[in-house]
This record gives C-alpha cells, sequence and structure tokens, in this order.
C-alpha cells in the first residue's frame, strides 16, 4: 500500500528532473543526442565488467570503501 503512494510521488518527480536537465536558461529544451549521457556509458559499462568477472559479487570491505 505504501509502495503505490511512494510510486505517485516520485514519478512526476522524476519526470521534472529529466525536463529540467534539458532544458536551458532561456527557456528552450534540448533533446540528447543519446538517452544516456558518456558519464553514464562509462559507469554502465564498468559495472557490466564487474558483474561479469566476480561472480560471487563484491566483497563487504570494498562496498564499505566506496561508499
Amino acid at each position: 500500500m505504501q509502495f503505490k503512494s511512494v510510486k505517485r510521488l516520485i514519478g512526476p518527480l522524476l519526470k521534472k528532473g529529466q525536463y529540467w536537465q534539458t532544458v536551458s536558461i532561456s527557456g528552450v529544451e534540448t533533446k540528447p543526442k543519446y538517452y544516456f549521457s558518456d558519464v553514464q556509458w562509462v559507469l554502465l559499462l564498468i559495472s557490466t565488467i564487474v558483474l561479469l568477472k566476480l561472480s560471487k559479487g563484491i566483497s563487504k570491505e570494498i562496498i564499505g570503501y566506496v561508499i
């Protein structure tokens, strides 16, 4: 029951956040050429490599260090 109310509140917040990422200060919206930015592609690639290389997952020590 609580998940539906959180989902209902977060949905418009995410949509407006994506809108404000693409609009300039003059109010002109420019859609990105690709869905992900360059940094997001690099992070996606790194996470895929880690997922494939580490079959047991990441240790608690590494997670604590990253956080």
